[in-house]
């Protein structure tokens, strides 16, 4: 949709007045799944609380809308990358209300590379495609390098459609200088249309020396918690999400095996949020 077949509105998102597109999803998803969200925000919260000057990076931030759940939790600087004309307008007008936010208009992948693509984008998503435009990609580590501010943060979170482990390897230096914990969406149907392996990346990961992860579900529900280093569960978290084909996919919070007490702490913390609204999550 667009002009004036899609309007921009005000909805409010973790109590800030927000404005996006009428045919944004969010507000439903918001009001349908009540743990929506919640999730990055209560790991926000754990992490702020072991470095109290921690900042933030946001890739695909989109409108602002995590950053508004964060406030939440943190009032930590956020970097927000968003790479498409009109959501980056309206992520400009909301930072405006959400504190210590830088904006940067980009679009990132493991590389400095020019292609024929182009982003298209509905209902408050985006992804790529082949285009005749020229679409020039930068990287996560030599954006950093206009933005030292950001250069130790302790949270990545990544949410493009299919290319977010493209994105973590275009930041390598940030992932061995500082070990942020990383956020990230797993949903192999979306990466395999971008021609990439999502199954290859997680092995990547560990051998970047990421070790354990907490698994969600995509309305924020706690699923379990699992391990790089175990094949055979990662094999069945692939295996699960590639046959719901985007209907269903992961939500991943992944340590640096440098961080096991920290992810042991974050993890218990998890099962108790869980246990005190009646359902559970599982471990191995």
């Amino acid at each position: 949709m667009s002009g004036d077949r899609d309007p921009v509105v005000t909805r409010t998102i973790g109590g800030t007045s927000m404005r996006l597109p009428l045919s944004h999803r969010l507000p439903d998803y918001l009001e349908r799944y009540p743990n929506y969200g919640t999730n990055i925000v209560r790991l926000a919260k754990f992490l702020v609380a072991r470095s109290p000057q921690m900042s933030v990076i946001d890739i695909g931030a989109n409108i602002g809308d995590t950053v508004a759940l964060l406030r939440e939790a943190t009032d930590a600087p956020v970097l927000c990358v968003e790479a498409d004309d009109h959501y980056f307008s309206l992520l400009e007008a909301n930072a405006r209300q959400l504190g210590s936010v830088v904006c940067v208009k980009r679009f990132l992948g493991r590389s400095p590379a020019t292609v024929r693509a182009a982003l298209q984008t509905s209902q408050g998503t985006g992804h790529v495609v082949a285009a005749a435009s020229a679409l020039e990609i930068g990287t996560l580590d030599d954006l950093l390098g206009e933005h030292p501010r950001f250069i130790d943060a302790q949270l990545l979170k990544v949410d493009v459609d299919g290319v977010d482990f493209e994105i973590v390897a275009g930041g390598v230096e940030l992932l061995r200088r500082s070990r942020p914990v990383l956020f990230l969406e797993y949903d192999p149907t979306l990466v395999a249309a971008q021609g990439l392996d999502a199954r290859a990346a997680l092995t990547w990961l560990r051998q970047e020396g990421y070790g354990h992860f907490v698994a969600y579900d995509n309305v924020g529900d706690m699923a379990f918690t699992g391990s790089l280093d175990d094949s055979l569960q990662l094999d069945d978290l692939h295996a699960y999400a590639a046959a719901k084909r985007s209907l269903m996919f992961w939500d991943l919070a992944v340590f640096h095996q440098e961080d096991e007490v920290a992810f042991a702490a974050f993890a218990a913390s998890e099962r108790r949020w869980c246990a005190s609204r009646g359902h559970g999550a599982h471990s191995r």
